[in-house]
């Protein structure tokens, strides 16, 4: 992978099987080619587009709001408080989110993605990649072709098995 950060944001890109992160202003840029997905955060929203069994996320700086767009074994979506609860099955992704946070939950081919406070968790598995993030920080964590990265306080560790 190549990895840089720039302002407390990582740039993270990736070929198959991989990803691109990019992040700006306490944002993530997720970008994914083959099974992943592409996520773009603009001033605590989501911009996520997936190709291929994957899912169209667009958000425009609306405050805490959230636009989702799918095609093809799309979504189900439920927003409450501000929060969006996205459902799906079958190569679709459980979203949730509380207080400017968002709760991604994936099967088979998908993520599990948890965010606290402006923070991202984001887990995977099977060709997917483990993120937890604290306090501006990532924490990111793969299996199988993934990779992991640790970073403590606007710093970074990486460290990658198999591939």
């Amino acid at each position: 992978v190549f990895l840089e950060g720039l302002l407390q944001c990582v740039f993270l890109e990736g070929l198959l099987q991989c990803v691109f992160l990019e992040g700006l202003h306490q944002c993530v840029f997720l970008k994914g080619l083959h099974q992943c997905v592409f996520l773009k955060g603009l001033h605590q929203c989501v911009f996520l587009e997936g190709l291929l069994q994957c899912v169209f996320l667009k958000g425009l700086r609306l405050r805490q709001c959230v636009f989702l767009k799918g095609l093809h074994q799309c979504v189900f979506l439920k927003g409450l408080h501000q929060c969006v609860f996205l459902k799906g099955l079958r190569q679709c992704v459980f979203l949730k989110g509380l207080h400017q946070c968002v709760f991604l939950k994936g099967l088979r081919q998908c993520v599990f993605l948890k965010g606290i406070h402006q923070c991202v968790f984001l887990k995977g598995l099977h060709q997917c990649v483990f993120l937890k993030g604290l306090r501006q920080c990532v924490f990111l964590k793969g299996l199988h072709q993934c990779v992991f990265l640790k970073g403590l306080h606007q710093c970074v560790f990486l460290k990658g098995l198999h591939q």
